[in-house]
């Protein structure tokens, strides 16, 4: 609830990213943006938010907050994400100290589990909620890093899987997505990156998708006369 999403898509990429939940906000299984700022965190009045942050530590045992480390992955892509979090978190009294390693030791400390808070960046070449959901998101998943294992979300996760019906697939899906963002929350998502290209006069049916790796199909792409 500290991190307010609409100043991460300013301040992080100039704009040119989207507050989203755990699908991207421009495929067909996005959860509808009225009920994405119902979810806590989400929200439009930060202020509101905050308070009640404070007062769950405070609830916690952590009146005057805590101190922690956030491990994070050098570059200038990577860095700002690290920084804007600090920042963030500070206004409701959690201190973090930086720790930014290269690829390497990052993801070595990530898969021995040792860090405490680590931000990242990642995309899927599929934009289905198998593929988003099931690398992070189950008690097996082999990018749950901290390792939270939640039954419930495990059975919805196949209930959606195995649902042939589209309609009813997707409102699984979003019932999904509404139990990671709030009782079963692993990763936190600040926001989603817009996609944009350069059309050249001569390249024909080029569709820009919702992440670069979709993009990079082109079996329906062809080049005519100039």
């Amino acid at each position: 609830m500290a991190i307010d999403r609409d100043e991460a898509v300013k301040v992080i990429t100039q704009g040119y990213s989207k507050v989203g939940g755990i699908m991207h906000p421009d495929g067909p299984w996005a959860l509808p943006e009225a009920e994405l700022r119902k979810i806590p965190g989400f929200g439009r009045n930060k202020e509101q938010e905050r308070a009640e942050a404070r007062r769950l530590l405070a609830e916690a045992g952590y009146p005057n907050g805590f101190e922690t480390r956030i491990t994070g992955r050098k570059g200038a892509g990577w860095e700002p994400i690290v920084v804007f979090v600090k920042d963030q978190w500070e206004k409701i009294g959690i201190r973090a100290t930086l720790d930014i390693q290269e690829l390497g030791v990052m993801y070595d400390r990530l898969n021995r589990r040792d860090f405490e808070v680590a931000l990242g960046s990642y995309g899927v070449s599929l934009d289905d909620p198998d593929a988003v959901f099931g690398q992070s998101y189950l008690c097996n998943s082999p990018r749950n890093y901290s390792g939270v294992c939640d039954p419930e979300i495990d059975a919805l996760f196949e209930r959606q899987s195995q649902t042939t019906d589209p309609t009813e697939r997707k409102r699984l899906v979003w019932e999904l997505e509404k139990r990671v963002l709030t009782a079963g929350v692993k990763m936190i998502v600040a926001r989603h990156p817009v996609e944009w290209a350069l059309y050249w006069r001569t390249v024909r049916n080029f569709k820009l998708q919702s992440n670069r790796y979709l993009t990079e199909k082109h079996e329906e792409t062809w080049l005519a006369e100039a």
